[in-house]
């Protein structure tokens, strides 16, 4: 395994990815990677013709911005061990889990609107608890906007309207 830069043009999508992006989101993406870089690499299979393993989304994406090469990291794989990889990389149950009580501050203090990153859904990125979010800055204060009421989180307390 190694790093390498790529051009884009020069690197295969995997024919059988069975992830898939909205209109919607992939725009959060593109806002994300203008913000902030491409630091999460894609993985490429060099030993079968330079195929996409991991990072679909973030090649549309940087080639919708025009972009024309990026840090790729490069892995040797048998087929099997290729879609076995592909299928990994995106599997939630083997990720890290979120401490509800150390990001909702974290959320609170950022003076970051996340709106152009599309919705900070927390339900999807926490998954076990039902509630979203969606930051909002007041510029003149750096405290969240909010009118609370609706909802609340039953670890943290945080309270939230639909």
């Amino acid at each position: 395994m190694r790093i390498e830069k790529l051009k884009l043009e020069d690197l295969n999508p995997a024919t059988y990815n069975p992830r898939t992006i909205t209109e919607e989101s992939l725009k959060g993406l593109e806002n994300s990677i203008k913000s902030f870089d491409c630091v999460e690499l894609l993985v490429v299979n060099i030993a079968n013709n330079n195929t996409i393993v991991s990072g679909h989304q973030r090649y549309q994406a940087l080639k919708n911005l025009g972009i024309t090469e990026t840090d790729c990291v490069l892995v040797d794989l048998d087929p099997v061990k290729e879609k076995a990889l592909n299928i990994t990389m995106n599997n939630k149950h083997i990720a890290g889990e979120w401490d509800i009580e150390k990001l909702e501050p974290l959320l609170q203090e950022l003076s970051v609107d996340f709106s152009e990153f599309g919705d900070v859904n927390l339900d999807s990125i926490v998954g076990e608890f039902d509630f979203n979010v969606n930051i909002e800055i007041n510029e003149d204060t750096s405290e969240p906007k909010s009118d609370v009421g609706g909802k609340e989180c039953p670890k943290c307390g945080y309270k939230w309207n639909e």
